[in-house]
Parts: C-alpha cells; structure tokens; sequence
C-alpha cells in the first residue's frame, strides 16, 4: 500500500496554526525548499500518524488534523484523524467511497463488521485511536492495511549520527534477536543489530549487495562485517550471553579495516542508509520511507551518487521514497517529475509539484537551466 496524498493542520483559528496543503505522492519523491520551509515537520507529520495508527502514546497530542489517501491494489482507502485538547473528535476510515469506519469526540461510533456483513455500534475511550484499537483480521480487516503501512513505515534523518556510536549486544554466534525485538531494529540508530539480522537471514547475498551500493555512492570497498567489540573501551550494561559488536568495513587501498568509530560521518551515514534499504529491499517489504536531508554531510560526488542509487533501487519496488532536501546538488541529480516543492507563506505550506504545476513544469524543461535554477528563479509560481 501507497500513500497517495497528505494534508495536515493544527492548532487551527490560534495564533500558533501551522498547515500544508494536501498534495500528491508518488513511488519516488523529493520535498525541495528553503531551510524552514516545512521539510522536516512535513516528514514528522506522516511519521507521527504511522505512529498513531500502531501505538498508544502515553500521552496524546494536543491538536492535529490528519488527511491521508492510499493506494492499495485497486482499493482507495481514505483515513481522517482529528485531535483537539487531547483527545480525538473525528475519526473516519472509507474504502472506495464507502465509510466503514466513524467515531465523535465522546469515543462513540461505527464500524462495519465484515463477518456479518453489517455495522456495529461501539464506543471507547476519547484518546484511543479505533484504526488501531478495533484491529481484527476476522471482523474488521480492512483496518489491516492502514496498520500494515504504519508498521512498516521507516523514518531516517541522515543528517543525525544514524546511530554511529551505538553497538549491538549479539549472542555468541553473532546472530540476531528474537522476532520480539525486530521491530527496535528497524529504527535507524540499530543499524549494526540490523546488519546482524540481515546476515543471518540472507548471508552472502546480503553483503554483496551492500557492497555494490556502497562502491556505486563512491566508498571502494571489499568487505563489510560485524565483529565483537574486543580491546575498545565501550560503556555497556552486561548482558548475559550476549557480546558487544560493532560494523567495519575493508576499504581496497588500506591494509586493515575501517570500524564504524573511525569512519567520517558522511561515510558512516551512507553505509546505514544503504544497509537500511538493502534489507527492505532483499525482505521485499512493502514500505514507505522518509529520509530527511538526504546527502548531508557528504561531498557533491558521493551525494549524486547515493541518490542515483537509491533512485535506482526504489523504482518499480514495493518501497516507496520520499526524501527532503535543500542541497542545490541533489536537486540538480533528482528529476523534476519526483519533486515536490514546499513553500510556506506565514504558517502555511503550499506545495507546487509537476500533478498541480504542469505547465510551469512543462516550460522549464525547454529553458536548458538546472533543476536547481527552477527552483531558486521561482519558475514553478507561473501561471
């Protein structure tokens, strides 16, 4: 399943209100703007109805306005999500035009029973979100897909350490952990258990392809591996059974291998992000991905090339891409037909994209400019 479009508002009629305007998805997507333009809180937003719709935060937001429509197979399944002082007012799910799903701010509401082929009336508690809370794959399955984007959804901001200082308590054989921990190791500072995970459960073909990637973003290496943590001074709680590990790789032209605390933080970031999607891509998942400052940190070559690449691997797969940047270099290697321009006005955010802007669109390609001078010229505002 796809997300197809997004909306999303809070604090409404304050002097706080902040909102985008609902705008279009596609498999492969690039948020293009100015540094506080709304990039970041853009990503945030879709992260946080995923989060929504698979958890029961401790404490609920305080506003929010979600409007969200995806794809699955040849269904359209629209999801509608209002909170207002903390508590949710208005909840709807709809299939093809038809509302299976509808609840009020007291938790009271309907909801379509497919074994009986009818709707049924039921109430819970004015916090709980019922996408979530009324799952059950016999009576209420078209909730499944709505949980199933949400699980599988991941969210990476490369311009943090992406979880470089962070290693992994393995056990003896280096394996990975149970499938109770499998989730902790999609998140993206668990990258060395998830490499572990990777291994264990598609071995050479794993590396192999982490490799190709890593040699295509620019990093000429020969080997990758995880290996216990031995003569490193490393502040971590004793687990019985288990050992510390860490990630390295065999660069070609050095004698010995690089660990992951010696690696530059550009270098280090590309090897995650790489590790993250080949073990999406190799497990076929069906999976939304956000990656927030997409090529930070890494020098103009190696940040066109980690873009072609995931461009590449992204394309015609069941993963849909949706990253953000404001690096002149990126825009110029991604397409305009991915690009989503994000331009906040006060504290609203309109998006100007090749579905709303066609002809603007249209008319640059024949300009012979860069991608980046579409954007920076303001081309994309003409009628």
């Amino acid at each position: 399943m796809k997300l197809t479009s997004f909306s999303y508002s809070e604090l409404e009629e304050s002097d706080r209100q902040w909102s985008v305007d609902n705008f279009s998805l596609d498999g492969i997507n690039l948020l293009v703007g100015q540094n506080a333009s709304g990039k970041t809180r853009i990503l945030n937003c879709i992260k946080a109805l995923a989060t929504l719709l698979t958890t029961k935060p401790d404490r609920l937001f305080s506003t929010g306005n979600w409007k969200a429509v995806f794809a699955n197979k040849s269904s359209r399944i629209e999801y509608n999500l209002q909170i207002g002082a903390r508590k949710i007012t208005r909840e709807i799910v709809t299939i093809d035009g038809m509302t299976r799903l509808s609840r009020d701010e007291n938790g009271e509401g309907s909801i379509w029973n497919e074994q009986i082929q009818r709707p049924l009336d039921f109430k819970i508690d004015d916090d709980s979100v019922a996408a979530f809370f009324k799952r059950d794959e016999k009576q209420h399955a078209f909730l499944e897909p709505l949980f199933d984007w949400a699980s599988s959804l991941r969210h990476y901001p490369f311009g943090t350490d992406f979880g470089k200082t962070t290693i992994f308590a393995a056990s003896r054989g280096l394996e990975s952990t149970d499938a109770s921990d499998f989730k902790s190791l999609l998140e993206a500072q668990n990258v060395v258990g998830l490499y572990c995970m990777g291994y264990d459960r598609f071995g050479e073909q794993f590396d192999k392809a982490i490799l190709s990637d890593f040699r295509a973003a620019g990093y000429d290496c020969e080997a990758v591996d995880a290996v216990p943590a031995k003569g490193i001074a490393i502040d971590i709680p004793h687990i019985v059974g288990k050992i510390p590990v860490y990630l390295q790789v065999k660069e070609k032209k050095l004698p010995c291998p690089t660990r992951q605390f010696d690696m530059s933080m550009g270098m280090f970031r590309c090897l995650a992000l790489i590790i993250h999607i080949t073990y999406s891509r190799l497990a076929k998942e069906q999976t939304t991905i956000l990656i927030d400052d997409i090529g930070e940190g890494l020098d103009f070559e190696r940040s066109t090339s980690l873009i072609k690449r995931l461009i590449k691997r992204c394309t015609n797969q069941s993963i849909q891409l949706v990253m953000s940047t404001n690096d002149r270099f990126v825009m110029n290697e991604v397409d305009l037909k991915h690009w989503h321009i994000v331009r906040r006005r006060a504290n609203r955010v309109t998006i100007f994209d090749y579905e709303n802007s066609t002809e603007a669109f249209e008319k640059f390609k024949f300009l012979g400019l860069s991608n980046f001078d579409f954007f920076v010229k303001g081309a994309y505002l003409s009628k």
